[in-house]
This record gives structure tokens, sequence and C-alpha cells, in this order.
């Protein structure tokens, strides 16, 4: 009898095994295997509710208003004709940004910021960091961005995470060889200001920025039922799997001269890409943000 179950033993655990992992899900999403290696944070989720919630209801209400005029907060729009497309869609962005710098600077930019989205992924990257030493940094920062408004202008938001992934593992946690560690506050009002600079991988290839397609996407919404299916991607954006592998390729050159005695293996492109699952009952697109060995 002993013998017996011993023998069962092994089979029982492989069948837990194969029920845990061998069962297809309609869409992936994280197991509590995966969370064994990642420290996750949902990002951004103020502006995408703004996005939603405030930004394309007032659209709606706007756009079947019988008045000549209406007020968007102090703004005076004119809605006879086709120039109501123009400034309700100018108002939109204005919103956009305004949640965008509050979620990511809440306080003045006079100084590097203790509150707010960015100062909360500083402080769990340099947790994620500060725990693992050189033999075990092996936990990656995932960072969960709505799908929504990721796919409002995917092109933005690929920018900001390489940003954010170059900032976090090269200026504050890269070895002694690349920095001494501080937060540089130019560096940080850069992703502040990302949405309003040139892009000079623009997808319309006019150098164009974040604030300019946005501001078209609302524009298309804004037009008419006709053209709302606009509101799940920007139809002018890269093929987003071009997209994201050309930032991928970035990331992952980012490491390519780690200094040999830390002793880092950097993996392959697609580690650096971003994916797509669903994250506590959301669409999320996310990243995964390596953790470089402690000095």
């Amino acid at each position: 009898m002993k013998t017996k179950k011993t023998i069962k033993l092994p089979i029982i655990i492989v069948i837990i095994v194969v029920m845990l992992f061998g069962c297809k899900k309609e869409k992936m999403q994280p197991s509590w295997w995966d969370r064994l290696w990642y420290k996750e944070m949902i990002v951004m989720v103020g502006l995408h509710n703004t996005h939603k919630n405030v930004i394309l209801p007032k659209i709606d209400a706007i756009r079947t208003s019988l008045a000549e005029y209406v007020m968007w907060d102090e703004d005076t729009i004119k809605l006879y004709g086709p120039g109501g497309y123009v400034k309700t869609s100018e108002k939109a962005w204005k919103v956009w940004y305004a949640a965008y710098q509050k979620e990511m600077f809440p306080d003045d930019t006079l100084q590097v910021p203790t509150r707010g989205q960015w100062a909360q992924i500083i402080k769990r990257y340099l947790e994620l960091r500060r725990k693992y030493d050189k033999d075990r940094a092996f936990r990656k920062l995932r960072l969960y961005i709505p799908k929504d408004l990721y796919n409002q202008d995917p092109r933005i938001w690929e920018w900001w995470l390489t940003e954010i992934q170059e900032y976090l593992t090269v200026v504050l946690g890269g070895p002694n060889a690349w920095t001494d560690g501080t937060r540089i506050l130019e560096r940080e009002l850069r992703l502040l200001y990302l949405p309003l600079l040139p892009d000079p991988e623009d997808p319309w290839h006019n150098n164009c920025s974040a604030k300019t397609r946005i501001t078209e996407w609302y524009k298309k919404y804004t037009e008419g039922p006709e053209k709302k299916n606009l509101n799940t991607e920007n139809e002018n954006t890269t093929n987003i799997s071009e997209l994201r592998l050309q930032e991928a390729q970035k990331r992952y050159q980012m490491y390519q001269n780690v200094p040999p005695e830390i002793e880092f293996d950097r993996g392959v492109i697609t580690d650096y890409q971003t994916k797509e699952m669903v994250f506590e009952g959301m669409e999320v697109v996310y990243i995964d943000i390596i953790c470089i060995p402690t000095r």
C-alpha cells in the first residue's frame, strides 16, 4: 500500500499542474505564477477615465445640442458649421493634456515630484531594485496601460514607455559606469512634455507631435456617427506590430554596453516588446521593465 501511495502522489501533482496551466482562456490573464516574477502596476487610469467618462460624453452632448453656442469649462464653442468640429477637438485635447499633467506632476514643475503617477512608478522600481541583489535580480516591473487609451495613439505610448524604461534602468538604476543614481529634473520634465514634442518617428512622417495626432483623433470622433469606428484606433498609425518591434529594438539596445562585471543577461528583443492581456477585468497593453542588478 505504501508503494501505491508513493506512485500516486506524482500523478496527482501532474494532474494539478495540468489543470492550472493547461486550461486555455479566451484572453490571457496573469496567473499566480506570473505574479511571482513581476511587480505589477496599472498606470494612467485617471487619464483613461477622463478620456472615456468626461471627454467622449461631452463631445456626444455637444454634437447633439441644438444651441448655437455651448460652454465647456471656461471655453465657448460655436457649434453651427464645420468650425465646431475643430473647436471641440481642440478643447478635448486641452482637457486630455490637463489630465495627463495632473496625473504625472500634480505639484509644481520646479522640483522633481514626490506625488503622482510618475513618482509612484519611480518608487515601485526603486523598491524592486533595492530588494533584489545581483544574484537575484530576476523580477521585473510590469506596467499596464488601458488598451482604449493606448489605441488612441499607440506611438506616443510606445515612446513614453521607452523613455520611462531608459530613465529608470539607465539614469536611476544603472551601474556606476553609467550614473550616480540621482534624479534629474530636466529629464523628468521631458516625460511631462513628451506629448507636445515634435516626434521624429511620427507615423504621419511630418514630425507631428502627439498633440496633433490626438487632436485629429477627437476631430474624427466629433465629425459624426459614420466615423465613430475610429474611436478604437488612429487610422494613420503605423502597423502596431511593426511599431512595437521598432521600440523593442531601442529598449534592447540600451543594455548592449552593460559592464561585464555586472553579469547581466539582457535576454532577447521580444522581451522588451509591449503585449496585450486582461488585467483585473480591463484590457491592457503592458511592458516588463527589467531590474538591473545592483552595483
